[in-house]
């Protein structure tokens, strides 16, 4: 299995696939992306089964949280972008004509293609080879790069997104700095530099 469970995401007219790590909505990096969504920079979809993977992998991770409190955030997830998740019955016919190397990731690219996606958007690209993505007019694009687009179409936009994230992060409270901080240690460092270089928080 990828670490990541990825999410479709729509930028203007292009639908993108991007990851959440296996705490999806919660670590810095998914929350980031999703504040991105929230400024309407893109559209957000995720399937049925990526929810689902999300939440077994967060149980393993956090053993200490209940069912009931994991599955409230992803449904705040779905209140916040009510037209975001595609049913599996949208992309299971397509998994059998999909070859990736780990068969268990086809479900991610059937569900892309379902959703019309142009780009998967995930850390793990050897899992995700350019010739078979081509297949499905789909592209494997690494998330430093994603933000990077992003940081590129509309600067504002993300900053007001970075900045709301910080506002709502109450256990602890974190800087700017800081969260900038965790992004860089989750592999974005790019987007990072590029976001220093434009905005002092």
């Amino acid at each position: 299995m990828s670490r990541f469970f990825p999410v479709c995401v729509k930028v203007n007219r292009h639908v993108y696939r991007i990851p959440g790590c296996q705490r999806l909505g919660s670590s810095p990096l998914s929350d980031t992306l999703l504040r991105c969504a929230e400024v309407d920079l893109y559209r957000p979809i995720w399937s049925t089964k990526v929810v689902e993977e999300a939440k077994r992998a967060i149980c393993r991770v956090h053993p200490d949280l209940s069912d009931s409190r994991v599955s409230w955030r992803f449904s705040n997830m779905n209140t916040a972008f009510p037209f975001s998740e595609i049913s599996d019955k949208q992309w299971e016919g397509l998994v059998s004509g999909v070859h990736l190397p780990d068969q268990d990731d086809r479900h991610v690219v059937a569900a892309a293609a379902a959703a019309g996606a142009d780009v998967i958007v995930t850390s793990n690209l050897k899992d995700f080879p350019v010739v078979e993505l081509a297949e499905y007019s789909l592209e494997p694009v690494g998330p430093d790069t994603f933000l990077c687009d992003m940081l590129d179409l509309n600067p504002d936009a993300v900053q007001h997104a970075v900045r709301m994230q910080v506002r709502n992060l109450k256990r602890p409270p974190m800087s700017v700095d800081k969260l900038l901080g965790y992004l860089k240690r989750a592999n974005v460092p790019e987007f990072v530099e590029g976001y220093r270089s434009l905005f002092i928080d």
